[in-house]
């Protein structure tokens, strides 16, 4: 069910781990996976991935082909269909999600809300 928010990395089982002749040793100094979605994993278990993948991946998707109804939000569906593909595809080189301070995952969380909100209403035209 997982370790729990950035359990894995501050645990006995990496910090105290036994270091072999051929290793360095790196896993012990690090902070997070640099992977979003392998420290989701790590951090909430399978249940918890599941809910992260939903929430962050399909959802997004199915948001994107619900704006597509409405002509006038083209143009905002496209800048957060945008913003949510670098962040997502960026998640895979970096562990940034539910970092509060972190203006990568606050993009995210804004391109994620945009797409419902776009999906859901119509932008009004002048």
């Amino acid at each position: 069910l997982g370790y729990g928010f950035e359990g894995f990395w501050g645990s006995d089982a990496v910090k105290r781990a036994e270091i072999g002749e051929s290793e360095t040793g790196i896993a012990q100094g690090m902070v997070h996976g640099h992977n979003s979605y392998v420290d989701a994993v790590v951090t909430l278990g399978l249940p918890g991935f599941l809910l992260v993948m939903y929430v962050l991946v399909w959802r997004p998707l199915v948001d994107h082909g619900a704006a597509k109804r409405f002509a006038e939000n083209d143009a905002l569906t496209e800048l957060f269909v945008r913003i949510w593909l670098f962040t997502a595809y960026s998640a895979c080189l970096e562990s940034f999600f539910f970092r509060r301070a972190d203006p990568v995952w606050f993009s995210m969380l804004l391109s994620v809300l945009g797409l419902r909100l776009v999906a859901t209403w119509r932008v009004r035209p002048d």
